[in-house]
């Protein structure tokens, strides 16, 4: 199976695909050491070397003084600078001349670059074709291109006949691999959901129930109503070494992404849990005290506030910051924790959902944003047992399909989209005994997923009881406000009748404290005639005429 796809990538790679090696990826190991073609490409590169060295020598010299083509065109456009040894200078092979076009093109962009700086001056045109052109084959020879991926497409022809697009509902989700002819296909299981389908090769889709689930290595294990399947050709050969190209079939024989592996089989440690809190210690080791609460986190969601202090995570007491901190450790990303925090003088419990340290840490934003660019990277990608490292730029939903080698043999099982220009798979060492578990049928979620699922249960059954709780509770406070309501409807007419006699009582007041006034200045006026008129009678009673 292997002697095929070599002669066609000698047909179609090895005089492009390694003559642009050094413009695309360089075959750098890891350590920075130079990594070997294999012996068979080394042949065919050497033979391809001496054909082109014989139709040198056999090619005739041009005659002195007779110019290279575009000569005349260098002459126009800057006479001062031509020169007779370069007019008549070939380059020595083809890999030269690809050289020297590139460095004149870089040139000639320089030289246009200066003379927009001089007077306003337009740029040369004379080479700008050439510089187009180069610029153009850089992109069709990028490992990203439709024309770089349709080099790699009798490697993949195999490994596409095992590959499934693995669907919920109308959604794709993930890509499957054939690793049985009696229906069952591998695939990613935390990307598992409801009303799931597979769509094979020959285009046939077929409902699918997971048969089996292994959450250390984030493997499903697939079922579906089919029989003879084409099952996955597995590579005998060790995980390639770092700067071996590996590429990603989808199931309609084509090349959906294109890579180098760049680090070798290593584990990949889990994200930490997060809440969303900064605290403090409290005295005498009596809890920890929330001095922050960063939004958008489980903390946040769950109603926690500044100040309370957390005395308890589930039922390990927590002392101080140190053991709050080892506690979350023994949690995966996911997991439901009760919090029991010191509200004032009262106990609180909160439950809440713990999240991705690197989703919700603002720490991480300038990491998250770099990754994303670009990419959708994977929910789970982190915490495997081992996984090797390739860079080729996989959607999130294309992980759980094969990832083949330049045999066309399969040598991993993407398994996570990591970063920017990180992907991560499953070496077979490890996904054979997984395989073989799965089909046992002794692992389906519900076994696997056997503590979880009590613990939802009775989580569920707590909020059933509240359910049915709460109606009769909300009827009772509804009466309650309603009566309350109308008391306050009521007080209200009463406050509006009195303050409205009180206007009439503050009216009348303002009238009767103006007449009183009036009065009172009466009441002086004839006092003082009084007063007047008696001393006027004493002085006629006593003669005074």
């Amino acid at each position: 199976m292997a002697t095929p796809y070599k002669s066609l990538l000698s047909i179609f790679c090895i005089g492009f695909v390694f003559a642009f090696l050094h413009l695309t990826i360089p075959s750098v190991s890891a350590q920075g050491s130079a990594v070997e073609d294999p012996p068979a490409i080394q042949e065919e590169e050497a033979e391809e070397k001496a054909e082109r060295e014989e139709e040198k020598s056999e090619k005739p010299s041009k005659q002195e003084g007779e110019k290279s083509p575009g000569a005349d065109e260098q002459d126009k456009s800057d006479p001062d600078q031509a020169k007779p040894e370069q007019e008549n200078a070939q380059p020595e092979n083809k890999d030269d001349e690809t050289e020297k076009s590139e460095d004149d093109d870089q040139k000639t962009e320089d030289e246009s670059a200066g003379n927009q700086k001089d007077e306003g001056a337009e740029p040369r045109r004379t080479r700008s074709g050439s510089t187009i052109r180069s610029v153009t084959a850089r992109r069709r020879n990028s490992k990203t291109s439709p024309e770089f991926a349709e080099l790699f497409q009798p490697v993949v022809a195999s490994a596409s006949a095992s590959t499934a697009i693995v669907y919920a509902g109308r959604r794709q989700i993930a890509m499957g691999t054939v690793v049985d002819s009696d229906g069952f296909i591998l695939t990613k299981a935390s990307e598992m959901r409801d009303d799931l389908k597979c769509k094979l090769a020959d285009g046939n889709s077929y409902s699918a129930s997971v048969y089996g689930v292994d959450p250390v290595t984030d493997l499903a294990l697939l079922k579906i109503d089919a029989n003879n399947l084409p099952s996955v050709e597995w590579s005998n050969n060790p995980t390639p070494a770092p700067g071996r190209w590996v590429a990603t079939p989808n199931h309609e024989n084509e090349a959906i992404a294109i890579g180098v592996i760049s680090v070798n089989e290593r584990e990949i440690l889990p994200s930490r849990p997060f809440i969303g809190i900064q605290m403090r210690p409290t005295e005498n080791n009596a809890g920890v005290r929330i001095n922050q609460v960063i939004p958008d986190t489980p903390a946040d969601r769950s109603g926690i506030l500044i100040n309370d202090i957390v005395v308890k995570l589930d039922d390990i007491d927590i002392p101080d910051r140190e053991t709050l901190v080892d506690s979350l450790g023994q949690y995966t990303i996911g997991d439901v924790a009760t919090l029991t925090v010191k509200r004032g003088d009262k106990k609180v419990k909160i439950r809440l959902v713990l999240a991705d340290e690197e989703n919700k840490n603002p720490q991480f934003d300038r990491t998250r944003q770099q990754n994303s660019m670009g990419s959708t990277l994977s929910k789970r990608r982190k915490n495997f047992p081992l996984a090797f490292q390739h860079d080729s730029m996989l959607d999130a939903k294309n992980c759980g399909g094969p990832l083949v080698d330049l045999d066309g043999r399969v040598v991993g099982i993407n398994i996570a989209r990591d970063g920017r220009v990180s992907s991560l798979a499953l070496p077979r060492s490890i996904v054979d005994p997984v395989i073989a578990r799965l089909k046992t049928g002794e692992f389906s979620p519900a076994v696997v997923n056997a503590e979880k699922l009590k613990k939802v249960d009775a989580q569920l059954k707590e909020v059933y009881a509240k359910l049915e709780e709460l109606p009769g509770k909300r009827t009772e406070l509804e009466r309650k406000v309603g009566i309350a309501d109308a008391k306050k409807e009521e007080l209200e007419k009463m406050l509006k009748d009195i303050e409205t006699r009180l206007k009439m009582i503050e009216e009348k007041s303002s009238g009767d404290r103006t007449e009183l006034k009036s009065v009172d200045k009466e009441l002086k006026i004839i006092n003082s005639a009084k007063r007047r008129l008696e001393s006027k009678r004493k002085d006629l009673q006593a003669g005074s005429q």
